[in-house]
């Protein structure tokens, strides 16, 4: 379908609009895993997560150096940030490893104290 030059810009917005695009279901259902694993880890402090992610190897991929550099000059303020590429670096399988080793880690600590 062609749609004429003479028609106004709200109804083409409108007419494109209306287009569905089919989604990737294993992109949506990977988008859907990244925000439950960050609502989950909400509960815990960022330096618990950034720890043991270190001691699980957990960081294995290049961080873009001009936030590497800012990391390291404010870690504190950058925390979460560096949670974040971690998860959005995995897959959903890593992801749910990631959070059966945190929570069971957690819950023995708690035990033993």
């Amino acid at each position: 379908m062609i749609i004429p030059d003479y028609i106004p810009d709200d109804i083409i917005n409108y007419i494109y609009s209306l287009i569905f695009y089919e989604n990737n279901i294993y992109l949506l259902d990977d988008i859907k895993n990244y925000y439950s694993s960050l609502a989950r880890l909400k509960y815990y402090e960022n330096n618990f997560i950034i720890n043991k992610l270190f001691e699980y190897n957990y960081i294995n991929f290049g961080v873009p150096k001009p936030i590497s550099t800012f990391y390291k000059n404010n870690h504190v303020k950058n925390a979460k940030l560096l949670i974040n590429l971690c998860l959005a670096k995995k897959n959903v399988k890593e992801r749910n490893e990631l959070l059966d080793k945190l929570f069971t880690t957690s819950l023995y600590s708690i035990i033993l104290l």
